[in-house]
């Protein structure tokens, strides 16, 4: 992961940029996944906030789709649970 200001970032060549491992070749990309954290080259939250309300939105559909057979207490410390984390 390589982490720097804009200017500092886009003074890297193009070359120094792509790293090959073996017979693969590793592109750059604009944010990687380490240990659930998303970090984006710009050091923002933008990314991981995005990611998590995506999850969390996600997780809630699913309960969405199995809370009749729940009850209400039960429903309720789960939806918690999913926003509190």
């Amino acid at each position: 992961m390589w982490f720097g200001s804009t200017a500092l970032l886009c003074s890297l060549s193009q070359s120094s940029r792509i790293v090959g491992i073996g017979i693969d070749i590793l592109q750059p990309v604009e944010s990687v996944r380490n240990l659930g954290i998303h970090l984006d080259s710009k050091r923002s939250t933008q990314t991981h906030l995005a990611k998590l309300k995506q999850t969390c939105l996600f997780q809630l559909r699913r309960l969405h789709q199995i809370r009749h057979l729940l009850s209400h207490d039960i429903t309720a410390n789960i939806v918690a649970a999913i926003v509190l984390t």
